[in-house]
Protein backbone atom coordinates (compact mmCIF):
# COMPACT_ATOMS: atom_id res chain seq x y z
CA UNK A 1 0.00 0.00 0.00
CA UNK A 2 1.53 3.17 -1.06
CA UNK A 3 2.02 6.02 1.89
CA UNK A 4 -0.17 9.03 1.93
CA UNK A 5 1.91 12.06 3.00
CA UNK A 6 -0.33 15.22 4.05
CA UNK A 7 1.13 18.24 5.18
CA UNK A 8 -0.80 20.73 7.17
CA UNK A 9 0.08 23.44 8.85
CA UNK A 10 -2.56 23.90 12.39
CA UNK A 11 -2.42 28.08 13.59
CA UNK A 12 -4.98 27.70 16.07
CA UNK A 13 -2.96 24.81 17.78
CA UNK A 14 0.85 26.25 16.87
CA UNK A 15 1.80 22.97 15.62
CA UNK A 16 3.35 21.97 11.95
CA UNK A 17 2.43 18.39 11.20
CA UNK A 18 3.69 15.71 8.49
CA UNK A 19 1.13 13.02 9.00
CA UNK A 20 1.39 9.67 6.84
CA UNK A 21 -1.11 6.86 6.41
CA UNK A 22 0.64 3.32 6.91
CA UNK A 23 -2.25 1.15 6.72
CA UNK A 24 -5.98 1.73 5.56
CA UNK A 25 -8.52 -1.51 6.42
CA UNK A 26 -12.18 -1.55 5.95
CA UNK A 27 -14.92 -3.27 6.40
CA UNK A 28 -18.49 -2.82 6.66
CA UNK A 29 -18.73 0.57 8.33
CA UNK A 30 -15.61 0.78 9.93
CA UNK A 31 -12.09 1.98 8.82
CA UNK A 32 -9.46 1.44 10.87
CA UNK A 33 -6.37 3.70 9.65
CA UNK A 34 -2.73 3.57 11.24
CA UNK A 35 -0.64 6.98 11.10
CA UNK A 36 2.65 7.81 11.96
CA UNK A 37 3.46 11.36 13.12
CA UNK A 38 5.90 13.98 12.96
CA UNK A 39 5.71 17.92 14.39
CA UNK A 40 7.39 20.71 15.47
CA UNK A 41 5.70 23.08 17.94
CA UNK A 42 5.40 27.05 17.99
CA UNK A 43 3.61 27.58 20.72
CA UNK A 44 2.13 26.05 24.17
CA UNK A 45 0.85 22.22 23.92
CA UNK A 46 -1.92 20.82 26.18
CA UNK A 47 -1.61 17.44 27.32
CA UNK A 48 -3.41 15.21 30.16
CA UNK A 49 -1.13 16.43 33.01
CA UNK A 50 -1.49 20.42 31.49
CA UNK A 51 0.56 23.13 29.61
CA UNK A 52 3.80 22.17 28.50
CA UNK A 53 5.80 25.19 26.84
CA UNK A 54 7.88 22.80 24.10
CA UNK A 55 8.22 25.71 21.25
CA UNK A 56 10.63 24.58 18.78
CA UNK A 57 10.30 20.95 19.65
CA UNK A 58 9.80 17.84 17.55
CA UNK A 59 7.78 15.05 18.47
CA UNK A 60 7.20 11.73 16.67
CA UNK A 61 4.18 9.19 17.42
CA UNK A 62 2.36 6.74 16.06
CA UNK A 63 -2.18 6.96 16.53
CA UNK A 64 -4.74 4.31 15.39
CA UNK A 65 -7.77 5.93 14.30
CA UNK A 66 -10.88 3.89 13.57
CA UNK A 67 -13.90 5.56 11.99
CA UNK A 68 -17.54 4.65 11.84
CA UNK A 69 -19.07 5.78 8.43
CA UNK A 70 -22.78 6.92 7.89
CA UNK A 71 -24.22 7.71 4.41
CA UNK A 72 -20.71 8.31 3.44
CA UNK A 73 -19.83 10.52 6.24
CA UNK A 74 -17.66 10.18 9.71
CA UNK A 75 -20.44 9.48 12.09
CA UNK A 76 -17.55 8.10 15.04
CA UNK A 77 -14.33 9.05 15.60
CA UNK A 78 -11.80 6.85 18.13
CA UNK A 79 -8.17 7.95 18.28
CA UNK A 80 -5.52 6.00 20.48
CA UNK A 81 -1.60 7.63 20.62
CA UNK A 82 1.19 7.18 22.69
CA UNK A 83 0.19 10.70 24.78
CA UNK A 84 3.06 9.46 27.59
CA UNK A 85 5.58 9.09 25.08
CA UNK A 86 5.13 12.48 23.33
CA UNK A 87 6.08 14.13 26.87
CA UNK A 88 9.23 11.73 27.59
CA UNK A 89 10.19 12.97 23.87
CA UNK A 90 9.63 16.70 24.40
CA UNK A 91 11.34 16.47 27.56
CA UNK A 92 8.57 17.08 29.65
CA UNK A 93 8.56 13.48 31.97
CA UNK A 94 11.62 11.88 32.50
CA UNK A 95 11.34 8.13 31.65
CA UNK A 96 11.78 5.63 34.83
CA UNK A 97 13.52 3.12 31.98
CA UNK A 98 17.21 3.15 32.08
CA UNK A 99 19.18 2.91 29.22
Amino acid sequence: MKTLLLVVSFFLLEISIVQAQTELIAEEDRVACRLSHKAVNRGEWTSRLGKHAVTGKTVNWQAIAIFRLRDRKIAEEWVCRDELGMLIELGVCQSSRRI
